[in-house]
C-alpha cells in the first residue's frame, strides 16, 4: 500500500465537474452592456465559469460583486456571488477569505431565511476543513449540517455532495465502513438524478476506499466502471485519474509493464493544455523501477500544483490534485 500511503487520494466533492469549460467571451461581452442586478448576475456567471480555470480573474469578477451586493439583491444572486466567490478565494489558495466567506453566506442565509445559503455556507466550510485544515471532525460535523439543510431543501446534488464529502472524510479517518455506507448514499442520490460524472465520482471513490483497504480486484472494478462512464461523457480529467489508478495498482502489485501502459495511457489524454500532475513509472538512473512526479508544466487548473520532476514526498497528501 506504499503509493496510497504517499499519494493523494484524488476524490473530487464539487457539485459541478471541473472538466466542463465555458465559452466566457459572451459572458465578458455581455458584462460590459448590462448594469445594476443584470450585471451582478453576469459576474455571478463569469466567477463560476472561472474559478477552477483562471482563480485570480475569477476573484477579480468575484470581488466586484461582492462589492455590488445590496439588501435589495435577488437572493438567489446573493447566494450565487457569495458561494462562487469563496470556491474562487479556495482555488486561488486564499483560505481564510475562503473561510470569512462561507462564514458570511451563513449568516447572511440565517438573518434572511435564505437556508440554502446556510446550506452552500456549511458546505464551503466542510470542503475546506476536510481539504485545507485536515480537521476531518469539523469536515463532517459540517457537511452534516450541510446535509441536513439540503435534504429539507430538496436539493439532491447538495445532498449527493455532501454526503460524499462525509465519506470522504471518514475513509481519510480510517472508518472504512462509515464511508463506504456514505459513499453508497451518494451514489444513490446521483442515480436519482441520473448525474452520470456524480455516478462515476462515487464509483472512482469507492475504488479509492477498496484501494486503501488493499482490495485491488474490487479497486479496479470501480475505476474501470468510472472510467466507462467518463468516456462516454468525454470527462478527460477524470479519465485520466482513473487510468492513472488503475495503473497505481498495478505498480503496487509488482505488474511494472501493465502500470506502464496505464501510466502511458493516462498521460495521453491531453485533457487540458500545460496540465499535467500524475505519478508515472519510469527507471531511475540506477535501474531500479519506482513511482515519480512529472508535472514540469504550468497548472491552469489551481487544485493541481506542480510537484517537480521527481519529487514523492512534501505536499503529496495536500488536496493539489483534485479529479
Amino acid at each position: 500500500m506504499k503509493l496510497m500511503t504517499t499519494a493523494v487520494l484524488l476524490a473530487l466533492c464539487l457539485s459541478v465537474p471541473l472538466y466542463a469549460q465555458v465559452n466566457t467571451d459572451s459572458l465578458k461581452a455581455r458584462l460590459v452592456q448590462v448594469k445594476g442586478a443584470e450585471r451582478l448576475g453576469v459576474l455571478a456567471d463569469l466567477v463560476e465559469a472561472l474559478y477552477s480555470e483562471d482563480s485570480e480573474r475569477a476573484l477579480a469578477y468575484g470581488r466586484e460583486a461582492v462589492s455590488l451586493l445590496r439588501g435589495d439583491a435577488a437572493p438567489a444572486v446573493t447566494r450565487r456571488v457569495l458561494y462562487w466567490t469563496g470556491w474562487a478565494y479556495d482555488a486561488a489558495e486564499k483560505y481564510d477569505s475562503a473561510m470569512v466567506l462561507a462564514g458570511r453566506l451563513r449568516t447572511w442565509g440565517e438573518a434572511t431565511g435564505v437556508a440554502g445559503g446556510v446550506a452552500d455556507g456549511a458546505y464551503l466550510e466542510s470542503i475546506l476543513y476536510h481539504y485545507e485544515r485536515n480537521d476531518q471532525a469539523a469536515a463532517v460535523a459540517a457537511a452534516q449540517e450541510a446535509l441536513a439543510r439540503y435534504e429539507a431543501l430538496g436539493e439532491k446534488r447538495g445532498m449527493a455532495a455532501s454526503l460524499n464529502l462525509i465519506g470522504s472524510s471518514y475513509s481519510d479517518l480510517g472508518d472504512y465502513n462509515k464511508a463506504l455506507s456514505f459513499y453508497r448514499r451518494a451514489l444513490a442520490v446521483r442515480e436519482e438524478l441520473g448525474d452520470k460524472e456524480g455516478i462515476a465520482r462515487s464509483l472512482y471513490n469507492m475504488g479509492s476506499l477498496n484501494w486503501r483497504q488493499g482490495d485491488y480486484a474490487e479497486a479496479l472494478s470501480f475505476y474501470g466502471r468510472a472510467l466507462a462512464l467518463r468516456e462516454e461523457i468525454g470527462n478527460k480529467p477524470g479519465m485520466s485519474a482513473s487510468i492513472n489508478n488503475m495503473g497505481n495498482i498495478y505498480l503496487e502489485q509488482g505488474d511494472y509493464d501493465k502500470a506502464l501502459s496505464f501510466y502511458t495511457r493516462s498521460l495521453a489524454i491531453d485533457y487540458y493544455p500545460n496540465t499535467l500532475c500524475l505519478p508515472v513509472y519510469h527507471a531511475t538512473a540506477t535501474g531500479n523501477r519506482q513511482a515519480g512526479w512529472l508535472s514540469g508544466r504550468k497548472s491552469p487548473f489551481p487544485y493541481i500544483r506542480p510537484l517537480g520532476s521527481a519529487g514523492r514526498e512534501g505536499n503529496l497528501r495536500s488536496r493539489r490534485c483534485r479529479f
